[in-house]
């Protein structure tokens, strides 16, 4: 246990150290915001929203948001991605398998937050500093812990 919570620990560390790095920004989250903002407008516009996507920023006649670096959900599926993979117990498919499904949740738990966001900003635009920056936060730490508690449960025998 200690191993895995060094591993863990260590390349947590490394991966914040390199999200600040040019190479992460330009070859990593950036295309991850344009594709994230693609399909939350996409969504969007086949209800009539009439969104246009540039460059991670969302324009529309009611609103307007960029998605910038931290909105991409990369920690949260790197996190889980270590916390499964270092795990000493569990089989390499079961890992593989845990992984697959905890980054689809959190990949779509992030559209989900998205488009939440547009629709808070047009609509109760008071709440959107704090669905932005606290309800979805906790949301996806908590989503992250739970389904990494449940994959230990069910699956590192």
């Amino acid at each position: 246990m200690i191993r895995f919570w060094i591993l863990f620990l260590s390349v947590l560390a490394a991966f914040y150290w390199l999200n600040t790095t040019y190479w992460y920004i330009e070859y990593l989250a950036a295309p991850s915001l344009h594709f994230y903002s693609f399909i939350s407008a996409g969504i969007l516009n086949l209800f009539g929203y009439g969104i246009t996507v540039y460059q991670g920023n969302m324009s529309g006649k009611l609103f307007s948001m960029s998605i910038a670096t931290g909105c991409d959900a990369i920690a949260p599926m790197f996190m889980l991605i270590s916390a499964i993979g270092f795990y000493t117990y569990g089989s390499l498919r079961n890992k593989l398998l845990g992984i697959l499904l905890g980054c689809s949740i959190v990949f779509v738990l992030n559209i989900v937050r998205i488009i939440s966001l547009y629709l808070i900003g047009i609509y109760a635009n008071d709440w959107f500093e704090f669905f932005h920056l606290e309800f979805w936060q906790v949301l996806f730490i908590l989503v992250a812990m739970i389904y990494f508690l449940y994959w230990l449960r069910k699956y590192s025998e």
